[in-house]
């Protein structure tokens, strides 16, 4: 078989795996596009269990191992936020009691009401 004549372009957009100053592999941390990402796995109210993207908010090395640090702890004691999607607005407005003003809000309005 014959080597590639160009070499391969790293993808800029995935997921990268983060390595220690040492270049060892730190466990469950992710880097792409400069941000730091935990890969969790989370069970729902229905337990369900699953694999979600957690974004941190850290910029350096140190600062992700202990958010995914403080987020592993969260989930074992069952005080993670909720992490995915979150409901649809259709949702929420049918949850609550909304309804259109009785009077109308322009003085204008007033002459054509009635």
């Amino acid at each position: 078989m014959q080597a590639r004549a160009k070499p391969r372009k790293p993808r800029t957009h995935a997921y990268r795996k983060v390595l220690d100053f040492r270049k060892r592999r730190v466990r469950g941390l992710w880097q792409r596009n400069g941000r730091f990402y935990a890969n969790l796995t989370v069970t729902d109210q229905l337990g369900r269990k699953s694999s979600q993207w957690v974004a941190l908010e850290a910029t350096t090395l140190d600062e992700a191992k202990s958010d995914y640090a403080r987020l592993r702890t969260e989930r074992d004691a069952d005080r993670l936020r909720p992490i995915g999607l979150s409901p649809k607005l259709a949702d929420y407005i049918g949850s609550t009691d909304l309804k259109a003003p009785a009077q109308p809000s322009r003085p204008s309005d007033l002459r054509h009401a009635g």
